[in-house]
C-alpha cells in the first residue's frame, strides 16, 4: 500500500511541475512580447517566431529574443514529460511512436530556438515542420475510438488544413489569417498536452499507476499490478 501511494504522490508531483514549467513558459513569451522592439508585439499580426529574432528594427539581439529562447526550452521540457511520461505507460506500437514522436517534437522545439528564422529560415522552418510531425504522431498514436480523441484529432485536423491554405493561397493576406490560425495550433497543442497530462493522472489513481487507455486491456493492467 505505502508503494502504492507514494507512485500516486510521485506522479501527483510530477503532473504539478509539467504545468508549472508549461505556465512559466507562457510567462517568457508574454514578456518577450511586451519587450518587442518598436512599440510591442501583436500575436495577430505577426508570428511567433519574431519575438525570437537577433534583429529587430534595428536593434541587435533584444531582450525578447533571450526570453523566447527560455519561453521555447521550457515549452520543449515541459511536453517532453508529458511525451516521456506517456511512452512509458503506453504498450505495443504505440510506444515507440510515442517515444519517437516525442524527441522529434521536442527537438523540432529545441531548434525553433536555438536557430532564428533570420539566422537560417531553413532550418528554422525544419524545426517547426518537425515540431509539427512529432506532434501529429502522438495524436496518431493515443488515437482510439472515443469522442474525446477522435474530436482532438478532427480539430488538429481543421486547424492544420486551414493553416496550410491560408499559407499557399496568395490571394489570402499573410496577416492577420496565417499569424492567428499560428496561435490557434498552438494554443490548441498545449490544451491538448494538458488534457493528456491531466486524463494521466487520473488514471494513476484510478489503476495503480497504470494507462489502461492506451490499448492496455483493463483486466491485464490488473492482473500485472497484482
Amino acid at each position: 500500500m505505502t508503494s502504492e501511494s507514494d507512485s500516486r504522490k510521485w506522479w501527483t508531483w510530477q503532473l504539478a511541475v509539467t504545468l508549472a514549467v508549461g505556465a512559466l513558459a507562457f510567462v517568457c513569451f508574454t514578456v518577450a512580447g511586451f519587450l518587442y522592439p518598436g512599440g510591442g508585439y501583436n500575436p495577430f499580426l505577426q508570428m511567433l517566431s519574431a519575438l525570437g529574432r537577433t534583429e529587430v528594427r534595428g536593434v541587435e539581439f533584444p531582450a525578447c529574443h533571450f526570453w523566447f529562447m527560455a519561453g521555447m526550452f521550457l515549452s520543449a521540457a515541459s511536453v517532453g514529460m508529458v511525451w516521456a511520461r506517456l511512452a512509458r505507460n503506453a504498450h505495443g506500437w504505440r510506444r515507440h511512436v510515442i517515444g519517437w514522436g516525442g524527441a522529434i517534437n521536442a527537438a523540432g522545439l529545441c531548434a525553433i530556438a536555438l536557430v532564428p528564422e533570420n539566422v537560417d529560415v531553413h532550418i528554422h522552418n525544419l524545426g517547426c515542420y518537425l515540431a509539427i510531425a512529432g506532434g501529429s504522431a502522438i495524436i496518431v498514436a493515443t488515437l482510439r475510438c472515443r469522442f474525446a480523441e477522435i474530436a482532438w484529432a478532427i480539430w488538429f485536423a481543421v486547424i492544420v488544413a486551414l493553416f496550410a491554405i491560408f499559407l499557399n493561397v496568395d490571394a489570402i493576406p499573410f496577416s492577420p489569417f496565417v499569424t492567428t490560425a499560428q496561435k490557434v495550433l498552438i494554443f490548441s497543442f498545449a490544451a491538448w498536452a494538458g488534457w493528456l497530462a491531466w486524463k494521466m493522472e487520473r488514471k494513476a489513481k484510478d489503476y495503480d499507476c497504470e494507462l489502461c487507455w492506451i490499448s492496455a486491456p483493463h483486466g491485464a493492467v490488473h492482473a500485472a499490478g497484482r
